[in-house]
């Protein structure tokens, strides 16, 4: 099958949705169709008539760059109890989801953490950095947006299980 048969068809649509495929992933797919459709056409590799019938093609298939969200799914506390526990022998990875958990930050946010971030005085935590893949490395960097970087506060709970790690990790003792 030809590019521009591809682009006309449907049934890629339909096949995608078959398979469970999320819906914005589908929609970059076709997207990304379009836009070497129109390359092909300013160079003279295609004919373009083709874009108008690819493009009426999407406006029929209805297709969405975002899915619409459904509310998140929140654990219940027994749930998280039994989340904890089922880790509470891998300290570190027990700590970081303490922390989503009394805090509400991204898992991105809290692996980027340093220990600057944290304002044992104040009793708060500094999110100005997130953790990214690309090509399967990894790179911190600010997050997309300006209200990504604040200051988020500790409950005594959390400050206290953070001030002990950071005193047996300065110490070189295991936790």
């Amino acid at each position: 099958m030809t590019l521009a048969r591809e682009m006309q068809s449907t049934s890629s649509y339909t096949e995608m949705a078959d398979q469970e495929i999320s819906p914005k992933y589908v929609y970059e797919h076709f997207a990304l169709l379009g836009r070497l459709l129109r390359y092909a056409a300013t160079r003279d590799i295609i004919n373009g008539s083709d874009i108008k019938h690819y493009e009426g093609c999407l406006e029929k298939l209805d297709l969405q760059k975002k899915p619409d969200r459904e509310d998140p799914r929140v654990f219940q506390d027994d749930e998280m109890q039994e989340l904890l526990e089922s880790v509470k022998t891998q300290y570190l990875l027990w700590l970081i989801i303490t922390i989503i958990k009394e805090t509400g930050m991204r898992r991105s946010e809290v692996l980027a953490l340093q220990w600057k971030h944290i304002i044992f005085q104040d009793g708060e935590i500094f999110v100005e950095q997130q953790l990214y893949k690309h090509n399967r490395n990894f790179y911190v960097k600010k997050p997309k947006s300006k209200k990504g970087i604040r200051k988020i506060p500790m409950p005594r709970y959390l400050h206290g299980i953070i001030e002990k790690y950071y005193s047996a990790q300065q110490s070189g003792r295991p936790y």
